[in-house]
């Protein structure tokens, strides 16, 4: 069970999975919330606040910096980054470069928010019949350090 929930957790800090995965539809939007219109919506830097599995936080510190095309996943234990691939309701983060031990890049597709005023950036998936949901606030460059050292 606790290779399990490692198994899970891990996924949940990488953004990553077995292939890639489809997004379900949780059947409608977070409250407050919307898709992207353009790049500049989600483009910038994420900070983690909450990550769930099966709705148990399991929150580990973590940056997403968001770019266009690209995006740069950090938690004190590994760095990953790749191409980003947005549509009107989803996301797929493939993984092209890792310093992760034992981690085989994949990528996995998400569901995705964002709150009205751009600064709540939620993405949801669910792999292997385990729902994961992360949560992440909006910051700065000096949020980026600090975040890690947590």
């Amino acid at each position: 069970m606790k290779n399990y929930l490692f198994s899970m957790l891990f996924l949940s800090l990488l953004f990553a999975g077995c292939g890639t995965l489809p997004a379900q539809n949780n059947g409608g939007e977070e409250e407050n919330s919307r898709v992207s219109e353009t790049a500049e919506d989600y483009e910038g830097i994420w900070i983690r606040e909450a990550s769930y599995v099966n709705g148990t936080n399991n929150t580990v510190p973590a940056t997403l910096i968001m770019k266009k095309d690209s995006y740069i996943s950090s938690t004190k234990a590994c760095t990953v980054e790749g191409p980003l691939e947005m549509t009107d309701t989803s996301m797929t983060m493939d993984v092209t470069t890792h310093n992760c031990p034992g981690y085989s890049p994949m990528a996995i597709t998400y569901d995705y928010f964002l709150s009205e005023d751009n600064n709540t950036f939620t993405f949801t998936t669910v792999y292997s019949g385990v729902e994961i949901k992360e949560v992440y606030t909006r910051g700065d460059e000096s949020d980026l350090e600090a975040t890690l050292e947590q």
